[in-house]
């Protein structure tokens, strides 16, 4: 049998020989999932009732038979052990499956002569390799709707797999915290934890570990987790026991850790290795993870460098800086990580102190070795000579780490970094190049920069100098988002989710994670059939926290550019300065000041015609951030701005059509929309996008129920037009409900009984009439056409008139009775038409004539006459046939 693994902790994935396979039938899948969880022989009979409740026994049985059959052409003969009337999986190597070895490591840690409930140093790895095969629960987000009995056993058996995953992950944190090894317990708490955040006890553990791994501040910070999300959850406050360990921290009273051996030099930072291990996977960076490997492992022949990872809010620099040291450390390298923080203020060398504080802590070296907080001045009165002699301590410092191996410093966040840390890494990038020293820095490029800044000198040295590598990170392909949607929803996910995700976020790895989690938060996604999808009329949310992030890098430039950026997230993504001068009425100096200074801090880009934002969830958050009047305020102006500038102009406002009527559509003077939808309208009907024409003609008319116009004017043309557009795209219903409202219009009469302004005369009538026929008799519900043809054989009695449109009457009367294979009264209505098409000489009309007498004539069995009659239409109009109306409800 072929190498076959079947993983169950998540949606059920099967692969054959490292290939994936696709099972077609859904209850054979977990049928497969069943026989495999359970591990043992079933009967046919209870399988068919389990898995086709509903079925009566034979019906249930065949269906047995056929998922049988599937999974051994899909998967590979031999999978089954059938004997009689059991079915079973065959025992052998060629089956992989994560559950059992999952209860296979459990069980072997009960063979350690020790209570069950602890873990000796032999259990530690078999308990941790169970706790990395569970990636998420039993099943997850697979169920079968009409079989009860099978949720049910499916339910009962994550819950206990998660359990037993409660267990391990408990006697995994003790069994590292009775060695003293706190780092490495506290990710197997805070996994515990997630399993149930109402866990009381659970949230002290942890508190405790913090306070022993010297985590202090992260101690007190989890205290307050536990009270918001008792508050939240439970309306209640934390149990005495909580509330006393919160006051032992913040009193200094819980015991210090006891003296452990150091963790080796060439382990990660425990910041780095939580966020690697425990955080969203690395995507979509394969290939500068690869080079920027490859740069560093130079070190190991004595040459250093500096690489500056380079890039917008969110993209990413971090976690492929953290992925970068976590490769480096585990071939033997001595990382260190620092950061600089915006708010915090400057304080001098923080990224350089916070780096080598962390290390020495996590190798138990003494805080006396930091040569930074603990350099011994010279005595020397010229100050440059102190600031160098400290730059040379620091520099000796990192030197001595690389004796042994090379050394790999991180400073996060650079450019927010105070001038002493700036000017001393422009030092050690001078000084390290032929050592084995490596610096990574990371910073943003959607911050306010120029040359003459601290960091902006900083940038020019290093490239001046040839000192520094510039990696610049783009946005992920929407293959990498949908990775880390997968991750953080821990399933699989629509692909409509996915491309409303990635729109919006445009790759922005942070924003697609923060948008996944806030949707998910709020109950917003749903999962179905195993896919986390976004339900109908459901449109995404971007968190509040993501919104006070973008909107202060906004107002960091001050009320001036704020209030002409928010002006201009009415216009659009894309605007003109002449458009935005109107509305923000500013003088043309101020205007541009604003926009130079958004310009700068990279919210905005030039483009030929004015002005885009950066990224749309920027413009989204100022344009949500407006009240509700004001925006429609602003979407008037906007339209009349638009209207004043493009006017006058050589191709008028034809250009603008969409945006005027998307902006008054949204203000306060929402009647000028109309003229301007309908326009939109037809624009979009000119290049055949039906459905948009549809969509705007739609809009016109909801506007106009709206705002209570019952103008029957105004009204007919926009019904008409929708019937036909409903027709055309195969929506028979609305068609006809649309061509129906237009004929029930009530048109006003004046004193006289006459028609009072425009009436629509008998041919409108009569073409309404004839539309809704011939779409009943398209769409195959002939019966219900003769109504309509009745009603229009009555209004041309009345005219008396041979006009076109009784032709065309004619030629659906025709249509109706060939539909019913009433061929000679076919014929007839087809002959008057073309008499009546020849006496107005109607090339249009008497090509269809002839159209339709030909295909009677075929239908009687006329057919050379029939050809005759075609011959004739191809003389008038070319060779090609056009019957499509005629046959596709008699088809």
């Amino acid at each position: 049998m072929s190498a076959i693994k079947l993983t169950l902790f998540g949606p059920p994935r099967l692969e054959r020989d490292g290939q994936p396979v696709e099972v077609s039938r859904r209850k054979a899948l977990a049928m497969l999932a069943y026989l495999a969880a359970t591990g043992q022989a079933h009967s046919r009979d209870a399988l068919a009732t389990l898995f086709w409740p509903e079925a009566p026994q034979r019906q249930a049985r065949g269906n047995l038979r056929r998922a049988l059959s599937d999974l051994n052409q899909e998967v590979g003969e031999g999978i089954f052990a059938l004997e009689g009337e059991t079915v079973a999986l065959t025992d052998g190597e060629g089956l992989c499956l994560d559950v059992a070895d999952f209860q296979t490591c459990l069980a072997a840690c009960t063979t350690h002569g020790h209570p069950s409930e602890e873990a000796c140093l032999d259990c530690l790895p078999l308990l941790a390799k169970a706790a990395d095969l569970y990636r998420a629960d039993f099943l997850a987000g697979f169920s079968l709707r009409d079989t009860p009995e099978f949720d049910d056993w499916r339910y009962f058996e994550a819950e206990g797999l998660r359990q037993a995953l409660a267990s391990a992950l408990e006697r995994l944190a003790q069994g590292y915290s009775a060695r003293g090894d706190y780092e490495a317990a506290i990710p197997y708490v805070r996994r515990w934890l997630a399993l149930d955040n109402l866990n009381e006890p659970v949230h002290r553990e942890l508190m405790r570990l913090y306070v022993l791994a010297g985590r202090r501040h992260e101690a007190l910070r989890q205290y307050k987790i536990c009270a918001e999300t008792l508050e939240t959850e439970l309306g209640a406050s934390p149990d005495p026991e909580t509330e006393a360990l919160y006051r032992q921290i913040v009193g200094g009273d819980v015991a210090p850790p006891p003296t452990v051996a150091p963790k080796p030099a060439w382990l990660p930072p425990a910041l780095i290795a939580v966020e690697v291990e425990q955080g969203a996977p690395l995507v979509g960076r394969e290939t500068e993870l690869e080079a920027i490997r490859a740069k560093i492992n130079t070190g190991w022949q004595g040459q250093g460098g500096t690489i500056l990872l380079a890039g917008s809010s969110g993209v990413g620099k971090t976690r492929l800086a953290y992925e970068i040291l976590y490769n480096m450390a585990q071939i033997g390298m001595t990382t260190l990580v620092g950061a600089a923080y915006e708010q915090e203020g400057h304080l001098a060398y923080h990224p350089f102190i916070e780096a080598f504080d962390r290390y020495l802590v996590e190798q138990k070296y003494p805080a006396e070795q930091n040569p930074i907080t603990h350099y011994k001045p010279m005595g020397a009165n010229d100050l440059q000579q102190e600031n160098s002699a400290l730059f040379k301590a620091t520099a000796s410092f990192l030197t001595g780490l690389s004796i042994d191996r090379p050394v790999l410093l991180l400073l996060d966040d650079l450019h927010a970094a105070d001038e002493a840390s700036l000017s001393m890494f422009h030092y050690l990038a001078r000084q390290t190049r032929s050592t084995r020293i490596f610096l990574l820095a990371t910073y943003r490029t959607d911050t306010a920069l120029n040359s003459v800044s601290p960091f902006g000198s900083l940038l020019n040295a290093l490239y001046r100098e040839r000192l520094s590598e510039i990696i610049d990170l783009k946005p992920l392909s929407e293959s990498a988002g949908a990775k880390i949607i997968d991750h953080t929803l821990t399933g699989q996910t629509d692909q409509a989710l996915i491309k409303a995700i990635y729109d919006i976020t445009e790759g922005n790895p942070f924003f697609v994670q923060e948008i996944t989690r806030a949707m998910l938060k709020a109950g917003y996604l749903i999962q179905e059939e195993g896919q986390w999808r976004l339900p109908p009329g459901t449109a995404l949310q971007v968190p509040t926290g993501l919104q006070e992030l973008l909107r202060e890098r906004v107002q960091r430039l001050g009320p001036t550019v704020e209030s002409t950026l928010m002006a201009a997230a009415v216009v659009g993504r894309d605007f003109s300065f002449a458009v935005l001068r109107s509305i923000t009425e500013l003088p043309d100096s101020a205007l541009f000041d604003a926009l130079d200074a958004a310009l700068a801090a990279h919210l905005l880009e030039e483009t030929d015609t004015g002005y885009r934002f950066q990224h749309s969830l920027i413009r989204h958050t100022l344009y949500d951030a407006l009240s509700r009047q004001r925006r429609a305020w602003l979407h008037g102006h906007a339209g009349q701005a638009i209207e004043a500038t493009y006017i006058g102009r050589a191709e008028g406002l034809a250009p603008h059509i969409e945006a005027l009527a998307y902006h008054y559509d949204l203000s306060d003077r929402r009647e000028k929309a109309l003229p301007y939808l309908s326009q939109a309208a037809q624009k979009a009907a000119a290049v055949f996008a039906l459905e948009v024409a549809d969509d705007y003609l739609e809009r016109a008319l909801a506007l106009m129920d709206d705002l209570g116009i019952d103008d029957p004017v105004r009204r007919w043309p926009i019904l008409e037009q929708l019937g036909m557009l409903a027709r055309v795209l195969a929506d028979t219903l609305r068609a006809v409900d649309r061509y129906e409202q237009a004929l029930a219009l009530p048109f006003p009469f004046n004193s006289e009984g006459r028609g009072a302004g425009w009436q629509p005369g008998p041919g409108d009538r009569v073409r309404l009439h004839c539309s809704v026929a011939r779409t009943l008799i398209t769409a195959g519900r002939v019966d219900e056409s003769e109504r309509h043809l009745q009603m229009a054989m009555e209004i041309m009695a009345d005219t008396g008139q041979a006009s076109l449109d009784y032709a065309n009457l004619l030629y659906d009367v025709a249509l109706w009775h060939w539909h019913n294979n009433e061929y000679q009264e076919a014929f007839e209505a087809a002959q008057r038409s073309l008499d009546i098409a020849e006496q107005l000489n109607d090339v249009t009309a008497r090509a269809q004539a002839y159209e339709m007498l030909a295909l009677v004539c075929h239908s009687l069995g006329k057919w050379q006459q029939g050809l005759n009659f075609e011959q004739q239409r191809s003389t008038l109009i070319g060779p090609n046939l056009d019957v499509t109306e005629a046959f596709d409800a008699h088809l």
